[in-house]
């Protein structure tokens, strides 16, 4: 007895000394609450927000801030906040975050990272400003994921159980503005925390295997690659949060069912991934989808974003401008890149001009593999290298164009062009700019398919030049051949001239066939209203139309019967914003009024945590345009993530001068050709039972008369019961 009372008193004193049992407030289910006391945090923005209401206990209260100066934030990939627990604790494994709860979306939490202190140093007295390389030495990552920003509940970040007395939650992206906030945030520890990793990648080996059965041809046909995306191996994985895990694991459940109806499909599922008819991950942003008139077929632009992101940024490098192409709206066909960026190094490291050199070479040739340009290499905080200094970072065109004959293809537009006039052309464009928001349309009378889309530097954190390209091609999938960069002629309120204007525009050909480009300038506050040549692809000296229209992005530029719409984001941020109406109905030269938001059933004013690109009229079976109802084509990005981006295509309703966008599950058009089989059905049904009793109506009327009788009034009564159910039909 006495040595069972010996042993229970020296596991007393170990668990003691180690902190096992030390807890500074209440119990919860198989948790433990901990005190905790704020050692940084990005500076408070307004003294009515302090650091002191994120562990006040009172949801309604709130802390926010961001980081003080554009020096420090270029060096962190977000805003910190490090939480001191007072002594080393042993199993600190979940924090609980609350999202402010005054319905603004300013500072909530999306993508965040978990740290502990590393044991090797005393981290008190310690300077400590946010910077990632602090994070880097001082800190080790135990947990990554992603809050919703959309709910007001609390939120939970599990983790496994780690010892430390520091811990740091940096929130890499917040769902609107730069910087951080809170209502409430705790800190708890947990005794019985599993990551089952394992389990998952078990399923992940059954969904793998059923993707080989189905023989898909490009992406996860094997385990390793569906494990490249959610966690290259055991220790990437067990560094996401479990709630990151399971979502990733539910993610690709969806995409299991989406890979055993390749080509089949009858709906998209609104906010999730899709996949291709090979069975590839859709990886196009920003684009909008054009309906061919000739092959009947929805054609979809977008920049390529199946590059990871350079570390710790919002900039994937560029590959160009994918295509894909789809009969139904639904399954869509991998039609490649319509518009690659120009790959050939001897155009920057130094090779002797010659005008014979090629805008595109094969990556695996000797002249891409020897090149005097260095290869890519980037870490974070340093200035992202640009075209001329490096390679790309991977090799994307042979991808794609793999055969000499592709390359031929896209190098013919160029064979007539000097190495100056090539030289600048693959100086504009290349890995190393930023795309954004590619659009065509088809013009009849020059029989050409004609692109417009914007360019950036790559560079974060620094002025960048915008400016807008356009490009043609004979067929809708490219190769496209581009024309030409410059500047937009925007202007100011005051019809002053912008010097440095911003390129987010959209592309709208009129019922006249006259093109024209609606730019936003948001720091202007102002929407430039462009009109281009009969060919499409010139701009003019000044716009037709300058409309105030303050904080605004993202413009979509429309016709609906003789009233123009043009619906833009609320610039908050890029991954979600309100969306707003303008409308002008006497030409668009004339007055425009702004109309307010069009996203009313959304609470939060994000049009559904989404920013619009495009709108698609909606046809019906036989591809006419139906009145009054359109597509909104939207995009969620994932800045720090672009490749994980997913889509919403919801409904868009107008009339008059209003217009309202709704919510769907499901990204799938009506069949508006024609009734769906609900009312089909019930209109069946209807007609049959009115057919039934005016049967028996007239039987009974004539039940005195003889054998022929009945003959002859039963066929007039199925032509009755015939007619009263097209009637019906046509009610």
């Amino acid at each position: 007895m006495k040595m069972k009372t010996r042993a229970l008193a020296v596991l007393l004193a170990v668990m003691l000394m180690t902190g096992f049992l030390v807890s500074c407030g209440e119990k919860e289910d198989d948790w433990i609450k901990v005190d905790y006391v704020v050692h940084y945090a990005p500076k408070v923005s307004n003294a009515k927000n302090p650091l002191s209401a994120m562990s006040d206990g009172d949801p309604k209260t709130y802390y926010e801030g961001k980081i003080a100066t554009a020096d420090e934030a270029a060096k962190a990939r977000g805003n910190a906040i490090v939480f001191d627990l007072g002594q080393k604790l042993n199993s600190v494994a979940q924090i609980r975050y609350t999202p402010r709860q005054d319905g603004s979306l300013d500072g909530r939490i999306t993508y965040y990272e978990i740290y502990a202190s590393n044991p090797e140093f005393t981290y008190a007295g310690r300077q400590y400003t946010g910077n990632q390389k602090d994070l880097e030495t001082m800190f080790t990552l135990v947990g990554s994921g992603r809050f919703d920003p959309a709910s007001d509940e609390t939120q939970t970040a599990t983790f496994t159980p780690t010892s430390a007395r520091y811990f740091v939650l940096l929130s890499l992206f917040g769902a609107a503005g730069d910087g951080v906030s809170a209502a409430e945030i705790g800190i708890y520890e947990g005794f019985a925390v599993s990551t089952n990793v394992w389990d998952h990648f078990a399923e992940i080996d059954a969904i793998a295997a059923i993707g080989t059965e189905n023989q898909l041809t490009a992406a996860h046909q094997t385990a390793d690659e569906l494990r490249n995306v959610y966690g290259n191996n055991t220790v990437d994985y067990e560094r996401l949060s479990i709630e990151e895990q399971t979502r990733r694991l539910d993610e690709l459940k969806q995409l299991h069912k989406q890979f055993k109806n390749l080509g089949k499909a009858k709906t998209l599922p609104n906010g999730e991934r899709w996949v291709d008819t090979s069975g590839a991950l859709m990886e196009s942003l920003g684009g909008n989808i054009f309906y061919d008139e000739t092959a009947k077929l929805y054609y979809w632009y977008g920049a390529d974003v199946s590059q990871e992101n350079l570390d710790g940024t919002k900039r994937t490098p560029a590959s160009g401008i994918l295509c894909y192409s789809s009969s139904d709206f639904v399954n869509w066909k991998r039609e490649g890149l319509a518009l690659p960026v120009f790959n050939n190094p001897q155009f920057a490291d130094g090779t002797k001009a010659n005008a014979a050199l090629p805008l595109y070479v094969s990556e695996t040739s000797d002249v891409y593999r020897y090149s005097g340009l260095p290869q890519f290499s980037y870490k974070f905080g340093e200035r992202i290298p640009l075209n001329g200094t490096m390679k790309a970072p991977a090799a994307t065109l042979n991808t794609y164009f793999a055969t000499v004959q592709s390359l031929g293809q896209l190098n013919a537009p160029y064979q007539n062009y000097s190495f100056e006039q090539k030289r600048s052309l693959y100086m504009a464009f290349n890995w190393d700019k930023l795309i954004t928001r590619p659009q065509v349309l088809y013009n009849e009378s020059t029989k050409q398919y004609v692109m417009w889309f914007g360019l950036a530097e790559l560079v974060t954190g620094e002025p960048s030049e915008s400016l807008a390209a356009v490009a043609v091609s004979g067929f809708p999938q490219g190769p496209f051949a581009l024309l030409g960069v410059e500047k937009l002629p925007l202007q100011e309120k005051d019809g002053s001239v912008i010097e440095n204007p911003q390129n987010d525009f959209s592309f709208f050909v009129d019922a006249d066939k006259k093109a024209y480009l609606a730019c936003a300038d948001s720091t202007a506050g102002t929407i430039s209203i462009l009109p281009l040549d009969d060919t499409y692809t010139k701009l003019p000296e000044q716009p037709a139309a300058v409309i105030e229209a303050e904080d605004t992005v993202s413009p979509i530029f429309f016709k609906n019967e003789d009233i123009y719409y043009i619906l833009a984001a609320k610039k908050s941020t890029a991954a979600m914003s309100d969306t707003v109406l303008f409308t002008a109905k006497n030409g668009i030269a004339g007055e425009w009024k702004s109309k307010g938001s069009v996203a009313k059933d959304d609470p939060k004013n994000s049009t559904f945590q989404s920013r619009g690109v495009a709108v698609l009229p909606l046809r019906g079976k036989d591809g006419g345009i139906v009145k009054n109802r359109y597509v909104f084509i939207a995009d969620q990005l994932q800045p720090y993530a672009q490749n994980q981006s997913t889509h919403q295509w919801l409904p868009l309703k107008v009339s008059g001068q209003s217009a309202s966008i709704s919510w769907t599950n499901t990204a799938a058009p009506q069949k508006a050709g024609g009734l769906n089989l609900f009312w089909i059905l019930l209109i069946c049904l209807c007609a049959v039972l009115l057919a039934g009793a005016v049967l028996f109506a007239v039987k009974r009327k004539k039940s005195a008369a003889d054998m022929d009788e009945p003959m002859r009034v039963c066929g007039q009564s199925a032509e009755a019961g015939t007619d009263s159910g097209e009637d019906d039909e046509d009610a």
